[in-house]
């Protein structure tokens, strides 16, 4: 405790000095050096030999003001990818030496690229060998470290909702994403009162404009969203310490992680971590509601996992094969919270660790062997109502809306190309027709393409690719409403969007306008592949989607997707990227492509034209106009 409190008289003595010798100046300045190699060899040494010390206050002067005044800057980056507190880095420093690879400078910051070096040589070499990136800016003519999201985010602009404060680039307009906003604070208080807790604090929530700039932004990988897991050490603490970052401002599976360490449940195990946010808030592209659907359809598909395999793999495999096993986990919370409730699924949660006495585990908490609960989990799965989507069009269907579109125009904006791999064939990106009837149950749609293929799987996965197209809707309700302009790196005008959206690729979907799945069906890519008209037939319930009228509009776009990817990434197409892998279509930018190879437009429209007007720094994507329904 005595050393505790001496390190915090430190830290706080250090600030002091280094604010006043600032004079308040926050802004990183501009800089008219360049950091050298040599110079950035001697910096990371000091560091490195600072970190060694465990002594925070020798650690406080390499850093920004900025990062130092930041809530969780003693959750420090270690490697890209990983965070260790300050309090396990002399340990860890004991073991690894850095060695600088690179020195790149720029306007206002320099990066140094290094891999931290393991004297023991019995690890692997991934082991061995870690990469870490550290950003460093001049303040006071000197070189100091500063974290991505301190550095990148200094100019956004800020937003304060009922339970979180934004923060968002400037170029980015706040009145079109109100509707999320709103979603999202109504999200929060629905996961409130499932934990029985309150907030005594806002969260912060940074909104970058990709998703790869949501991993820089943090020295993590490219994804669609970051929250902190609460690990022991990181429980009840204030929400100000809490991070999400997401592309989209609506991203209740991060919220759901940072309350349940509010709510005091350590989330050491993947199982519960992930389980409980799949449960309150979905994954990625799709709503918590889906989870039982998909793990419904995979109990049908023979594809869930028993349960003693889920709690007892490792947790490469565990992430390895997300797709069912985040699925299958938010079920299996669910199930456990409607039969038992939250103070038995709590206890629970706080015993799980122990996996080697995971049978008393479940005894402690429900009464039940794991062969029981694995019967009981299946009937509450096997008892989820079913929605039935049919793959034909009657002859007697009333027409509502027809459009062709040109041969040939399968390019995106000119410069796509095809995956590497035969099963593509010229003309299975390449839409021709699409078309929508009803009768008084179904709306019916008809998608007719130059060639349809079979779904192809890659390597020893069963994963399969197979084209998406995407069906978005605005079903022309003259009530106030919240429509969704982005779709897939297409932007809609300021007028029009979608409150409706179906995925037709390894199976159908329908999402709602804050892009969140809610009704999918099993893997069904061979009920409508090889059709003799090379169409794809559809009939959705009206209850479902609601009758197709005269005044609907249409955007129909076709991508690539998978069977792991449709509905759990972004749902729908992948992205365009120019070095593709054998499975992403090809574009002339690492990123920021609009994700589709072939578009509806009116006749007066030119594909190529639209779709080439984007620009990813400043927010600019093409505007596509939605087909009118009469």
């Amino acid at each position: 405790m005595k050393q505790m409190c001496e390190n915090i008289l430190k830290y706080f003595a250090v600030v002091f000095i280094i604010t006043c010798f600032t004079s308040c100046q926050k802004k990183i300045q501009d800089t008219s050096k360049q950091m050298t190699k040599q110079g950035a060899i001697d910096l990371i040494d000091r560091y490195a030999q600072a970190l060694a010390t465990g002594d925070s206050a020798s650690v406080l002067p390499f850093w920004s003001v900025r990062s130092v005044e930041n809530p969780t800057f003693w959750d420090m980056h270690v490697f890209i990818g990983s965070r260790l507190h300050f309090s396990q880095l002399p340990e860890l420093i004991k073991r690894y030496r850095p060695r600088v690879r690179d020195v790149r400078s720029f306007e206002k910051y320099s990066i140094i690229d290094l891999v931290w070096m393991s004297s023991d040589s019995i690890s692997s070499l991934e082991e061995r060998e870690r990469e870490m990136r550290y950003y460093i800016v001049r303040e006071n003519d000197r070189w100091v470290i500063i974290n991505p999201i301190d550095l990148f985010t200094q100019d956004w602009q800020s937003y304060e909702s009922e339970y979180f404060i934004y923060h968002v680039p400037r170029e980015v307009h706040l009145a079109d994403h109100m509707y999320k906003i709103r979603a999202s604070d109504q999200s929060c208080e629905n996961m409130l009162r499932f934990f029985h807790i309150e907030l005594t604090d806002k969260i912060h929530f940074y909104a970058p404009r990709t998703a790869e700039e949501c991993g820089e932004l943090i020295l993590h990988p490219s994804a669609h969203g970051y929250g902190v897991i609460p690990t022991q050490k990181w429980m009840r603490r204030s929400p100000a310490n809490y991070k999400i970052i997401s592309p989209s401002l609506y991203h209740p599976h991060e919220v759901a992680h940072c309350l349940t360490g509010l709510a005091g449940i350590s989330l050491d195990n993947h199982i519960i971590a992930e389980g409980l946010a799949v449960a309150l808030g979905g994954v990625a592209g799709a709503d918590e509601e889906l989870t039982l659907i998909e793990a419904s359809n995979m109990l049908g598909a023979s594809k869930l996992l028993p349960l003693e395999r889920l709690f007892t793999m490792p947790k490469q495999e565990y992430f390895r094969t997300n797709y069912i096993t985040y699925y299958e986990s938010g079920a299996l919370i669910r199930f456990l919270h409607d039969r038992f409730g939250i103070e038995k699924l709590r206890r629970f949660c706080t015993h799980i660790e122990d996996i080697e006495n995971l049978g008393e585990s479940l005894e402690d908490a429900f009464q039940m062997s794991l062969n029981t609960l694995e019967d009981e989990f299946h009937k509450y799965l096997l008892s989820r109502k079913s929605t039935a989507i049919g793959f034909d069009v009657p002859p007697e269907a009333t027409p509502v809306f027809a459009m062709a579109d040109p041969q040939n125009d399968d390019k995106g904006d000119g410069d796509y190309v095809y995956p590497q791999h035969p099963n593509f064939a010229k003309g299975v990106f390449d839409l021709r027709q699409f078309s929508v009837f009803k009768d008084s149950d179904n709306a019916y749609f008809k998608i007719t393409m130059s060639k349809l293929m079979t779904p192809v799987s890659y390597g020893s996965s069963d994963e399969q690719f197979t084209p998406c197209i995407v069906i978005a809707i605005n079903d022309g309700d003259s009530k106030e409403r919240a429509l969704n302009r982005d779709c897939h790196g297409v932007r809609f005008p300021h007028d029009e969007g979608y409150n409706i959206k179906l995925n037709v690729g390894s199976a159908v979907s329908v999402s709602n306008h804050l892009g969140k799945v809610y009704y999918t069906t099993p893997d069904i890519v061979y009920e409508y592949i090889n059709k003799e008209e090379n169409a794809i037939e559809l009939s959705v319930p009206l209850a479902m989607i609601g009758e197709p009228e005269e005044d609907w509009k249409y955007f129909v776009g076709v991508g690539l997707t998978s069977n792991r990817t449709m509905n759990f990434i972004d749902g729908g197409p992948m992205p365009v990227r120019q070095d593709h892998r054998v499975f992403i279509s090809g574009g002339n930018f690492s990123h920021g492509n609009p994700n589709f190879i072939d578009i509806l437009l009116p006749p007066s429209l030119k594909q190529k034209k639209v779709l080439s007007h984007y620009d990813m720094p400043t927010n600019i994507k093409p505007i596509v106009p939605m087909i009118e329904g009469s």
